[in-house]
């Protein structure tokens, strides 16, 4: 089953079938044959990051189209949803949004440790994925590591933190390795004990947007029909892999090249494919009892 529409739509549909999945405690495929057939119901806990421009007064830019992480930058149909979501440009809606000012919250600085989750929402998204070069386990799952170490005085501040898996953490702590951020382009630099380095990009969606030479919270017309592209390029790719597994490729394989595919284009194929019904196991029957057989005792004459 495929399932399209608009940008905001999607994404609210996908975030509804996330929560509702976490919630029961259900497989993504499981969730949505249960929702579809009213075996269970939506969940009211579903949240979704949008990220606006800003106009001059500091208040959503409502001529402008609004980027949803993992799916893209919205045409009319999806800005105007998403006015409607968030309560915008005249919309009523019984759970308005609560809006973040990222430009405040790119210098905003804590005395402790843990960072708010605002900062750390920040932090994802300008980062994507775990920083070290190569890795690409997603922000989410991913450790904030305080570049200078906060027991040194290493502020607990967005320019100070980066997203670092569990695994090349460890490699940063132990000082196996060391990585400098240019606060001019966003690439970082990372320095091995060996003596060679290696240069790695943020992956996020932020990257683009807080470095001097980038832009600031705007799409450009030609972003949007570079974007436009990659997304069509992305499910095209992804139907084809669809069309394969229903003629007949393994589902494991199928999954595992979504999964790479969803990876290389940082975007979220909505509903992947399901997985083949499970042969129902055959009915149980007892072998057959021997037949007994009488005994006949013949008496002797």
């Amino acid at each position: 089953m495929t399932v399209m529409g608009d940008i905001a739509t999607m994404a609210m549909t996908r975030a509804v079938i996330d929560a509702t999945a976490r919630a029961h405690a259900l497989t993504l495929e499981d969730t949505v044959l249960k929702l579809l057939t009213g075996e269970i119901t939506p969940s009211g806990n579903a949240t979704v990051s949008v990220y606006a421009p800003k106009g001059p007064d500091g208040s959503v830019d409502l001529t402008k189209s609004v980027f949803f992480p993992g799916f893209g930058w919205t045409n009319a149909v999806g800005t105007e949803k998403f006015h409607a979501l968030a309560g915008l440009n005249g919309f009523e809606t019984k759970n308005p949004a609560t809006f973040v000012d990222l430009d405040s919250t790119a210098t905003h600085t804590v005395n402790g440790h843990a960072a708010p989750e605002k900062v750390k929402e920040f932090v994802r998204m300008r980062d994507g994925h775990c920083i070290f070069p190569g890795c690409t386990v997603p922000a989410r799952r991913c450790q904030l590591d305080h570049r200078i170490p906060f027991e040194e005085g290493g502020p607990t501040t967005a320019s100070n933190l980066y997203c670092l898996c569990q695994k090349h953490h460890n490699v940063k702590t132990d000082k196996r390795a060391f990585y400098l951020p240019d606060p001019f382009t966003g690439d970082i630099v990372w320095l091995v004990a060996d003596g060679t380095y290696a240069i790695t990009k943020p992956a996020g969606f932020l990257r683009d947007q807080v470095t001097p030479t980038a832009p600031r919270w705007v799409s450009t017309l030609s972003q949007v029909r570079r974007h436009k592209q990659k997304v069509a390029h992305f499910y095209a790719k992804a139907h084809t892999l669809v069309d394969g597994y229903e003629a007949g490729t393994p589902y494991p394989t199928t999954i595992e090249a979504l999964e790479k595919l969803e990876q290389e284009y940082g975007l979220k194929f909505p509903f992947a494919p399901e997985p083949p019904a499970q042969e129902p196991d055959p009915d149980y029957e007892p072998p057959p009892e021997d037949d007994e057989v009488e005994e006949e005792v013949g008496t002797g004459a």
